[in-house]
């Protein structure tokens, strides 16, 4: 039976847009923040074309940099005059180009759908008709308003929608990404069996699944843990997993000032696997290494199986969890703090 993958991860991470800032500041670049002086709000929302030479600048942090979203005094961020149905007076026609005055300086735009590109005749044909509208008004290609209604943050009869929709996403709000990319794209064509949908609705285990990843079906009643049970990858174990996660290193996303993220995907030291040991007691889990090599895998860290296909208490752990990492502070079980 087949599943769809989260299609974000298919087609580019969903059309989000970037967050206004990326995650906590360092504690150097908080002192830092604090030293610089205070800006005008009113000052960059008047001129926004100044904010990208600012950040570059280092003379205006991100997090001085003012969102026009959700207020009524800031129209003249993105407008030259006052708006109507017919003539919305932007600063600029080409509303990608006026969303990246500010985006293009304060996103990485890791998550966000290209722009520009034409919107093929058959896929126009079946949006509904307000994604259909807003297709044609930037001249039948993709844009920021594509996804996102941005008048909705501006018209006050609509404030009480930006609880559930902050990012403003049309036709929202939706219960995951995939939701809104489908408004778009054809799910069918982005079926793939999920080898980690391992449970059908009536309860059974769907034996398919397991052989994605596995040689010969485990027998749950005597396997005890990683070595008692083949997959269909020989040698590095990890490639079992990269071959539809294809991130490394991993985990990524963040930086150290030793410069990059750390790849996990090594053996060991003698002193990290004892503490695995103590922890895996302490806490009642189980941190598999690969057994060919020695490594730490995804497996490791991320329980592949669903809940209760494993029947090993400890193997079990993190089947509910986010991301199913095997416990929500994994850090700690290879890392002093």
């Amino acid at each position: 039976m087949q599943r769809l993958f989260r299609v974000e991860r298919i087609i580019g991470a969903g059309l989000l847009a970037a967050a206004m800032a990326a995650g906590a500041a360092s504690p150097q670049e908080q002192q830092r923040q604090k030293a610089m002086p205070k800006v005008n709000e009113q000052q960059l929302l008047n001129a926004p074309q100044r904010i990208p030479k600012l950040v570059a600048d280092g003379e205006l942090a991100l997090a001085q940099v003012p969102n026009p979203h959700w207020r009524r005094d800031a129209c003249q961020a993105c407008h030259s005059g006052t708006p109507t149905r017919a003539s919305p007076k932007l600063r600029d026609a080409d509303v990608s180009r006026l969303c990246n005055t500010c985006h293009g300086a304060i996103s990485d735009h890791g998550y966000i759908h290209p722009t520009g590109m034409p919107v093929p005749k058959d896929m126009q044909a079946r949006l509904s008709k307000p994604f259909r509208e807003a297709v044609t008004r930037a001249r039948g290609t993709i844009s920021c308003i594509t996804c996102h209604d941005v008048p909705m943050s501006c018209l006050p009869q609509r404030a009480g929608e930006r609880g559930l929709n902050p990012r403003f996403f049309r036709e929202g709000p939706y219960r995951d990404r995939s939701a809104l990319c489908y408004r778009c794209h054809d799910p069918a064509q982005y079926a793939r069996l999920n080898p980690h949908d391992q449970v059908g609705p009536d309860g059974k285990l769907r034996e398919s699944t397991c052989r994605v990843c596995h040689d010969t079906l485990p027998d749950g009643a005597k396997a005890r843990g990683i070595g008692d049970v083949d997959f269909t990858v020989k040698g590095d174990l990890a490639s079992q997993c990269t071959g539809c996660h294809p991130w490394k290193p991993h985990p990524g996303g963040f930086s150290f000032s030793s410069g990059g993220p750390p790849d996990h995907l090594r053996v060991p030291s003698a002193r990290v696997v004892d503490r695995m040991r103590v922890m895996e007691r302490k806490n009642g889990v189980a941190l598999p290494l690969d057994p060919n090599t020695g490594k730490v895998s995804c497996a490791t860290c991320h329980n592949p199986h669903a809940r209760a296909v494993v029947r090993v208490a400890a193997a079990a752990k993190g089947a509910d969890e986010k991301n199913r990492l095997r416990m929500p502070e994994m850090c700690e079980n290879c890392h002093d703090k």
